[in-house]
């Protein structure tokens, strides 16, 4: 490892990437700003993945490569590498994802020169297994800076959608002050959105329509499995607690976010339940979901935007919202619950085991007499 203290901290966890890994590594060590450390935290790959990474560590002393003693998950593998990191500035990124030759350079540079954004962000280039380019992705038409709490607002009306205005990891650059713990683990899906709200806190977002990333999107993508899952459905009501203020703000009341939540989903579930033709309702749901081609239009699962939307639903509509949302409640209550068991449980064995403890120690065995003679006395 260098003594120099590096500008910028590249994190990379990697689990079983021996597909890509090696495309992902080349682009970031041919970058054209080079002052980084780049931190590669393997979580327990049983493919050939840390025979690749040894070789580049030992072509290149930027690389500090370790193995997890156990599998910790990609997001708590990432708040590790955060932790560890020694430069300003911190670079997220995914084995399965390119970065452009100057996405180091140009992210790095409008940090560096302007103390008031507290995240950068790209456009993406999508491509495939094989490397083959398709759409370019971007939430905005022109690079600028944009305020951060216009930002935080707007992710945080649209976030019904699924729809990530910022982007994934492997687009944005931020400061490592701003960092805090990281990303929170007890999401299903939306921890990277919920840490850019937070981060956007402390300045503005500074968006550049250039396609500086190259994402890849294949069958095994953490974005594709979750969506295999609707448990990533009680992200939406944990997201409106975590930031209740400004959802106040924008929709009135708890309630009322609440409300808003349960409409956009009872509609989206509705909608897959209807459709007959439909044999893998799950994968009904990631193939909607997925479908991306205009980013800027808000596509949801039902492809219905905000607008066009009725002002007034049926008794039918209306019990149907009730009730998702009610059933979305109690998902969540019971993983709360469940939680609580689980922690009274262990604290009950601990109890157990520690009294047979005492009950195995000589001195408890040795005042056996007492206990009886004092038993007696209370009798009499």
């Amino acid at each position: 490892m260098s003594t120099e203290s590096p500008q910028i901290t590249i994190c990379l966890p990697v689990y079983n990437a021996s597909s890509f890994i090696e495309a992902a590594l080349d682009s970031i060590l041919n970058q054209s700003y080079g002052n980084f450390e780049l931190l590669v935290a393997d979580d327990g790959s049983t493919d050939n993945t840390i025979e690749i990474l040894r070789k580049y560590c030992a072509q290149d002393p930027r690389i500090v490569f370790w193995q997890n003693e156990k599998n910790m998950g990609a997001v708590r593998n990432y708040n590790n590498c955060f932790k560890k990191a020694r430069g300003n500035f911190i670079k997220p990124f995914a084995a399965d994802d390119i970065m452009h030759k100057r996405h180091l350079e140009q992210l790095h540079n409008h940090l560096q020169e302007n103390p008031t954004t507290a995240l950068v962000s790209c456009a993406r280039q999508i491509i495939n297994d094989q490397g083959a380019a398709s759409t370019v992705e971007s939430s905005f038409e022109k690079s600028a800076i944009h305020d951060g709490t216009e930002i935080r607002r707007e992710c945080l009306k649209r976030f019904v959608h699924v729809f990530n205005l910022i982007g994934e990891p492997s687009c944005v650059m931020f400061r490592k002050e701003h960092s805090g713990e990281g990303f929170d683990a007890d999401y299903y899906h939306m921890t990277d959105l919920d840490l850019w709200i937070q981060i956007l806190q402390h300045g503005n977002l500074y968006y550049i329509t250039e396609p500086l990333c190259f994402y890849r999107k294949h069958e095994n993508t953490t974005t594709n499995n979750n969506f295999k899952s609707l448990y990533y459905m009680l992200d939406f009501l944990r997201i409106v607690d975590k930031n209740i203020e400004l959802c106040n703000t924008i929709y009135g009341s708890r309630e009322n976010a609440f409300a808003t939540v349960a409409e956009h989903l009872g509609r989206f579930v509705f909608n897959l339940t209807q459709n007959s033709s439909v044999e893998n309702p799950q994968q009904q749901i990631s193939n909607n979901l997925l479908d991306s081609r205009n980013p800027l239009l808000l596509q949801s699962g039902i492809k219905q935007n905000e607008v066009e939307r009725p002002r007034t639903l049926t008794d039918q509509e209306y019990f149907r919202q009730l009730a998702f949302f009610a059933l979305l409640r109690a998902g969540e209550n019971a993983t709360r619950l469940d939680s609580t068991y689980k922690d009274l449980t262990l604290k009950l064995e601990s109890c157990e085991a520690e009294l047979k403890g005492v009950y195995a120690s000589k001195s408890w065995k040795s005042t056996k007499i007492l206990r009886k003679f004092s038993r007696i006395l209370k009798a009499k």
